[in-house]
């Protein structure tokens, strides 16, 4: 099988898998009174907590001073991170439906099964 094959066959049910998440998390996020576009929020805020924390393990690696200077850096980023993390697990796993109809549509449980 050729590279450009096998590249085929791994990306395109990735790219299926990713787009049924990116729904599924926009239904959610239509559950609980919110935009689709809060996705695209959490999306730009986790690369930006990992680009820092990239760059700081990198530049502390690389200082003659050591690790230990930039470590309260890396502690409030990873502070930060398990917040933005635990916030996220909030509002798309545990935070209830809004109560009746909001102006996405009803509540899944008021919807007709076919």
């Amino acid at each position: 099988m050729s590279p450009a094959l096998e590249a085929l066959v791994v990306t395109l049910p990735l790219l299926v898998l990713n787009l049924y998440f990116v729904m599924l998390c926009v239904r959610r996020l239509h559950d609980t009174g919110r935009s689709g576009w809060w996705l695209l929020g959490f999306g730009i805020a986790f690369t930006l907590w990992s680009c820092v924390a990239s760059i700081l393990t990198v530049c502390a690696l690389t200082l003659a001073s050591g690790f230990h200077t930039l470590l309260p850096c890396l502690a409030l980023d990873g502070i930060s991170f398990v917040g933005f993390t635990a916030y996220s697990i909030w509002v798309l796993g545990i935070q209830p439906s809004q109560p009746g109809h909001n102006q996405y549509g009803a509540p899944p449980q008021a919807v007709a099964p076919f």
